[in-house]
């Protein structure tokens, strides 16, 4: 619950609240998050199903909601979902550890990036891209209302493996802070660092 004292647009709905189970081996480590209603303990990992189609198959208790999301309100300002985006993917890196974090090696940018390469050294941001869309104008995260809906999209630098920029699109279902999402190589770099 701590983390969601810091989102200032976001809040717990009333009656609910976080519970969570971590998992560690060796030095690696993954957790899961789940909005249950306020005041039940959460039961044993072993007393609860499995969500089979999830990294792990971690437990899910009975009251628990689908997608921790579904608990979440806001002040329904482009920050509170730009903010959602963002408080997802914290909640998914829970307890993440080494092999285990998916998530916490990426960062949103806001310019071109400088190119690294294998000497890590900053590079001319043009001259090791190679694009595979076009240059984005703006390389800010962006909010837009769709319809009904909102749209959060920004764009990500990656290094596992190689250096990648993403296009994220966060597709929030309208009257919610849950969302799908959709996200795109745009541009493919120089060797990155292997885990």
């Amino acid at each position: 619950m701590g983390i969601l004292a810091v989102v200032i647009t976001l809040r717990i709905k009333q009656g609910f609240t976080l519970r969570a189970y971590g998992f560690s081996a060796g030095g690696d480590g993954n957790g899961v998050i789940w909005a249950m209603p306020s005041g039940l303990s959460l039961p044993p990992p072993d007393q609860c199903p499995r969500v089979e189609e999830a990294f792990l198959s971690p437990p899910k208790p009975a009251d628990a909601l689908d997608n921790v999301m579904q608990a979440i309100e806001g002040d329904g300002s482009p920050f509170a979902y730009l903010s959602a985006s963002i408080l997802t993917r914290e909640l998914g890196e829970f307890g993440a550890k080494w092999h285990g974090i998916s998530w916490g090696r990426k960062r949103i940018i806001d310019r071109k990036p400088l190119h690294r390469g294998p000497a890590r050294a900053p590079r001319d941001a043009g001259s090791r891209w190679k694009w595979l869309e076009p240059v984005p104008r703006q390389w800010r995260p962006q909010t837009e209302q769709t319809g009904d809906g909102v749209a959060v999209r920004f764009y990500v630098y990656d290094d596992i493996g190689m250096e990648r920029l993403i296009e994220v699109t966060d597709s929030f279902i309208p009257g919610s802070y849950a969302f799908a999402t959709a996200s795109k190589e745009i541009a493919v770099g120089g060797s990155g660092i292997i885990f």
